[in-house]
């Protein structure tokens, strides 16, 4: 993009040049021929005479110039002023430019598109009329009439409307490009960086990444800013407990976020040079293709943090703005040895645990995008005996390593599917399969068709409450007696964040305010954040929040409940039964948080609907 921009300019200066010479050979006067006299030769050998077409060996028409006379003496007196004349229109043209420039780059060109279109119009014609213009102040007038009123003009209005902080335009145009400065030194926001004293060192793995880099960039990995400053939000992200990195490309710099506990959070604004090559850094080490900036890619690569080993997946996918790159860090190391350590209550515990124990069957972990499903199937499947039971997973890709169960993992750039492979995994004498998630009606029937026919299918699927996921399945597809047939149990879950107990504030909630959480009886306090205050929280880092935990909602299809699947019951009809033999539901779970004092009724609000 700066190389178009650089040549455009160049090829404006030249055409500015080309018209400008012609404007001053006008001006001058120079005539486009050049004469040159010879000697005398006397008026006798004047007399007309045929001579005929002369040969190439021919020398009679040879003669001999020994005088020439100088251009000079044809050049008008004020040729020197067309030659001023030329450098100031080049000037201005230049000052044309470069505002051009600041303007583009205020961040303002996006809705102020017209008004840019309108400055390059005035300042073209403006230049291409003061090269016909004869009169010095004249051209002078012309000239800053076109090039530099309207920028200053434009901007003071900007100002004056509100839209953004403008700075005085002779602030930034002053500030040539080509004048060097020092860098300007990189710093976090200090509300989002780690207050870890020692941040842990990072060194990549895969494909000797290093090394990969200097080749696709032509020079040392060390030696790169960009290479650096991955490091650095890598390193940063890990002591922040950050699960995503997000960069978002505007037009003159790189926004770079992370998400911790659930919440996106500004890490910091990088230069749109450095963040364009921190981009083609993680695209690199990805096995992306970093020329293509418009089509989604995913790839992903591994980096070790002390002892542990973790897994970066990189998405991109280029937008109206510029490039997107989203980086989910992952710990496939990390385990969960039983249920509570995730928040599950002891009366879902047992029932899920019970259905765990069947030979056959489809259990359901259904949520909404980023609610922890592969980690609660995780759980689960650490918690089947594997000395009795062959148990196989199907994933994509694979984000904990359970030493205990063959995993397999989906690789669709070889034209694997989730289907085709559980095809394959039914030939292989599966006691219990886990499928990563169900995409598509193929894997929904065949998922359905294993569990009637001997193995217990765990599966995750998209759905915004347990009562939800059976109807899910009929959407993509799948025969509703088969589905009655197969369904063994649904476990719906979100995350919530809770509070930091270090800087948590008691308060005693309004009447009207419990009528709306719905606990109109409750007497006792809730708790909220902290209000702003001098002191930072060093346990949460002043967020008011430390880690989430789950809720969670088990619907058990008991025959009651399959028989009225079967019927194609209303929803809501299936979750009144269910309540009554004892189902809590996500909101029951919130309320219970909420009055324990582990989560804000900002919170509940935030993630439940009303029941």
């Amino acid at each position: 993009m700066r190389d178009m921009k650089t040549r455009f300019s160049v090829t404006v200066i030249l055409l500015i040049a080309l018209l400008g010479s012609a404007s001053v050979a006008r001006t001058a006067g120079v005539k486009t021929t050049t004469s040159l006299t010879a000697v005398s030769v006397p008026a006798s050998s004047m007399e007309t005479k045929t001579y005929p077409f002369p040969r190439a060996h021919d020398r009679a028409f040879e003669t001999f110039v020994d005088s020439y006379e100088s251009p000079m003496r044809r050049l008008p007196s004020n040729w020197l002023h067309g030659i001023i004349k030329l450098g100031i229109v080049l000037a201005s043209a230049m000052v044309w430019l470069r505002g051009l420039h600041v303007t583009l780059k205020s961040g303002l060109a996006q809705r102020h598109l017209r008004s840019i279109q309108s400055l390059f119009v005035i300042g073209l014609v403006g230049i291409v009329a003061s090269l016909f213009v004869p009169q010095y102040p004249f051209v002078v007038g012309l000239l800053v009439a076109s090039n530099v009123a309207p920028f200053i003009v434009t901007r003071s209005a900007w100002s004056r409307s509100g839209d953004e902080s403008v700075e005085p335009f002779w602030r930034d145009f002053l500030a040539m490009p080509a004048v060097k400065s020092e860098p300007t030194p990189i710093k976090f926001e200090p509300s989002f960086f780690s207050n870890t004293s020692s941040q842990p060192v990072i060194r990549l793995v895969d494909k000797s990444s290093a090394e990969q880099y200097a080749v696709a960039t032509g020079g040392p990995a060390k030696e790169s800013p960009g290479y650096q400053m991955v490091l650095s939000l890598i390193s940063n992200a890990v002591a922040s407990r950050a699960t995503d990195l997000h960069f978002n490309t505007k037009i003159d710099h790189v926004v770079a976020l992370q998400r911790v506990d659930g919440s996106l959070n500004p890490l910091i604004n990088l230069p749109y040079e450095l963040g364009r090559s921190v981009i083609n850094v993680f695209k690199v080490m990805s096995d992306l293709n970093i020329a293509d900036r418009r089509r989604p890619q995913d790839g992903s690569f591994r980096v070790d943090v002390g002892e542990r080993r973790l897994c970066l997946r990189v998405s991109a996918q280029g937008t109206q703005g510029g490039e997107k790159l989203s980086i989910r860090i992952l710990d496939p190391a990390k385990s969960f040895s039983d249920f509570a350590s995730l928040g599950v209550p002891p009366q879902t515990q047992d029932g899920l645990t019970s259905a765990l124990e069947k030979n056959h069957g489809l259990i359901l972990i259904v949520g909404a995008t980023g609610a922890g499903k592969s980690t609660t199937a995780c759980a689960a499947l650490q918690n089947i005996d594997t000395n009795e039971r062959n148990v196989i997973s199907i994933e994509d890709p694979i984000e904990y390593q359970l030493s205990t169960v063959n995993q397999i993992e989906v690789n669709s750039r070889a034209g694997q599917s989730f289907d085709s492979v559980l095809r394959g995994v039914l030939r292989l004498d599966a006691d219990v399969i886990f499928v990563g998630e169900i995409r598509d009606e193929e894997t929904a029937k065949i998922a359905c068709r294993a569990a009637m026919t001997g193995q217990l299918v765990i599966a995750t699927l998209h759905s915004s409450d347990a009562v939800s996921g059976t109807l899910r399945l009929a959407e993509l597809g799948v025969d509703i007696q088969n589905i009655a047939n197969s369904i063994r149990a649904v476990l719906c879950q979100t995350l919530v964040r809770t509070l930091c107990p270090d800087c948590r504030e008691a308060y005693q909630p309004t009447a009207e305010e419990l009528a709306q959480l719905g606990i109109p009886q409750f007497d006792g306090v809730l708790y909220r954040t902290r209000q702003p205050s001098e002191t930072v929280c060093q346990n949460c880092n002043d967020r008011g929040f430390r880690y989430r935990t789950g809720v969670f909602e088990l619907l058990n299809v008991t025959a009651p409940i399959r028989q009225m699947i079967r019927e194609r019951q209303a929803g809501s009809e299936v979750l009144r039964v269910s309540r009554e033999n004892g189902m809590q539901t996500l909101r029951d779970e919130g309320i219970r948080l909420l009055c324990e004092g582990r989560i804000s009724s900002a919170e509940f609000n935030r993630t439940f609907d009303e029941q």
